[in-house]
C-alpha cells in the first residue's frame, strides 16, 4: 500500500488540478487549435514493475511438531518487491470533444509489456536445520512474467492553442503469470513445491499527459499507473525421501503464493487526427 500511494497521489493531483493550473501558471493563450475528432495512434516507452510477490510454507498435518520446526518451515518463504523495467509499445484509438479550452476524450489502447522480474533465495541452511543434515541443497524462487495490457480511459484536458494538458483514468486489463518454486535435493532424495497463477487480470489505471498538435498530427508524453489486483495460488508438493514416515510428514507441508500486480508506464505517443 505504501508503494502504491506516491504514484497514485501524484497522478490524482495532476488529473484533478494539473491541466488548467499549469496552463494558467505559464500563461498559455486560449485554445484556437481544433482538438475535436477521432484519432488513431501508437506509443513506445518503458514499463516499470511495481508488483509485490510472496510465498509461504506451513505444516498442515495432524501430527504435532515442535515450535522450532514450525518456525523453520515458515521461514522457507520469501517476499519480493519487483522494480524491473522493460519495453512497452502499442496502438490506440480515441475521440475528443472540445468545448472552448476544455477537451473531453475517450481512448482505448492495447500494448505489449515486458516487465518480467524474479528473485531467488538460497534456503539450504533452513532445510538442513529441519533435516538435521548438512548435505541438502535448496532454493526458493519467485517470478512474475508480464505479457500485455490494455486500457479504456476517459480524458479531461485543458487546451492552450496546440498544447493539450490532461488527466486520464479508467478500466485496465492484461495478462501475467506469477509463480513460486521451491527445490530441495539431497542425492536421490528431493522435496519440491511448485505453483503458479496465469490468466486475464482486471483493474484500474490513472495517469496524466501532454500533447502537442501539428496539423493533423500530435506528439505527446504520458504516464500511467496500472493496478490489476491481487492473485493467490497453491504450491503442489512432489516429494521422494528414503524415510517413508518423513516423506509423509513433508507431504503435509503446504505452499502458497500471492501477487499484488501493478506497474507504471512512461511512454511517448504519436497520433493522427481524422
Amino acid at each position: 500500500m505504501k508503494k502504491l500511494l506516491p504514484p497514485v497521489s501524484a497522478a490524482l493531483a495532476i488529473a484533478a488540478f494539473g491541466p488548467s493550473a499549469l496552463a494558467s501558471d505559464i500563461g498559455f493563450a486560449p485554445a484556437s487549435y481544433d482538438w475535436q475528432g477521432a484519432y488513431f495512434g501508437a506509443n513506445i516507452g518503458a514499463g516499470i514493475n511495481n508488483s509485490q510477490i510472496s510465498s509461504r510454507y506451513s505444516y498442515k498435518g495432524s501430527e504435532a511438531i515442535t515450535p522450532e520446526a514450525a518456525d523453520l518451515i515458515d521461514s522457507m518463504g520469501q517476499s519480493y518487491d519487483s522494480t524491473d523495467a522493460g519495453f512497452s509499445g502499442g496502438i490506440s484509438a480515441g475521440y475528443n470533444w472540445q468545448y472552448d479550452s476544455v477537451v473531453l476524450g475517450l481512448e482505448a489502447d492495447i500494448n505489449y509489456l515486458d516487465a518480467t522480474g524474479s528473485q531467488s533465495r538460497n534456503v539450504s541452511d533452513i532445510v538442513n536445520s529441519i533435516f538435521a543434515s548438512d548435505a541438502t541443497s535448496a532454493k526458493e524462487r519467485l517470478q512474475v512474467e508480464s505479457e500485455w495490457f490494455g486500457t479504456i480511459r476517459g480524458r479531461l484536458g485543458y487546451a492552450a492553442d496546440n498544447i493539450l494538458l490532461y488527466g486520464t483514468g479508467g478500466f485496465a486489463y492484461g495478462n501475467a503469470t506469477a509463480s513460486s518454486r521451491f527445490d530441495a535435493t539431497n542425492g536421490g532424495e528431493y522435496a519440491n513445491w511448485n505453483g503458479s497463477d496465469d490468466g486475464w487480470r482486471f483493474g484500474w489505471t490513472l495517469g496524466a499527459g501532454m500533447e502537442y498538435g501539428i496539423d493533423h498530427w500530435t506528439l505527446g508524453v504520458e504516464y500511467l499507473y496500472v493496478d490489476l489486483g491481487t492473485y493467490k495460488w497453491g504450491a503442489d508438493a512432489d516429494i521422494a525421501l528414503a524415510d517413508a514416515a518423513l516423506e509423509d510428514a513433508w507431504r503435509d507441508v503446504k505452499g502458497r503464493g500471492e501477487m499484488d500486480y501493478a506497474f507504471s508506464v512512461i511512454r511517448g505517443t504519436v497520433k493522427y487526427r481524422f
